[in-house]
């Protein structure tokens, strides 16, 4: 449980890191192709990928010269439990 506290607040953290998680709910990328979608610099989305991957919201995988990441089983169902602006649904209000 613990675990499962430190990956929400991972991604509640920063509002780039939201943005990464919802790119990657839809496939897996590449750095370059994250920092082509998000209009990120590339020296702060390879930041928060590292930060993403140490706490085990995403995976990095190397194959040939390019890194892919994914978004893992795990967190996709940690991620239906987070707020709305994760899953990107408008929250109603009372």
């Amino acid at each position: 449980k613990a675990i499962r506290r430190q990956r929400q607040m991972c991604i509640r953290d920063s509002y780039q890191r939201v943005m990464i998680v919802r790119s990657l709910m839809e496939g897996e990328k590449t750095t370059d192709e994250l920092v082509e979608l998000l209009c990120m610099c590339k020296s702060t989305l390879v930041h928060h990928l590292r930060v993403l991957e140490r706490a085990g919201v995403i995976d990095g995988e190397v194959r040939d010269r390019y890194k892919f990441y994914s978004v893992g089983p795990d967190t996709l169902s940690m991620i239906w439990r987070l707020p709305s602006m994760i899953t990107g649904e408008a929250r109603r209000r009372s």
